[in-house]
């Protein structure tokens, strides 16, 4: 791998929800105490979860010989903003990309 040019963050439509570190990248502290979901949260923790399993894949698949991070990044972005949401790396503690990739 060698260094590039690091492309400026994508954009998220404004009907997307957002977390609260999306605006500053400020991530707010961890409760201190364990949270007991109910039937609803784990439904959405599921539709989060088979989201994330979908994306993983098509980042797998997508991911070629002389690809760079940034393209990677585009076709995640697109997905999950394409399902309605947020890219939870994108801005968190002031990280600039939709996907963690080395």
């Amino acid at each position: 791998m060698k260094p590039g040019i690091i492309s400026p963050p994508l954009k998220v439509p404004s009907s997307i929800p957002r977390p609260p570190y999306a605006l500053n990248g400020v991530v707010p502290p961890s409760p201190f105490f364990i949270a007991i979901h109910d039937s609803s949260m784990v439904s959405r923790m599921r539709v989060s979860c088979n989201l994330a399993r979908r994306v993983l894949d098509l980042a797998m698949s997508s991911a070629k010989v002389g690809m760079t991070t940034d393209e990677i990044d585009v076709i995640v972005h697109d997905k999950i903003v394409a399902e309605g949401a947020y890219p939870s790396p994108l801005n968190y503690a002031g990280f600039p990309k939709s996907v963690c990739a080395r």
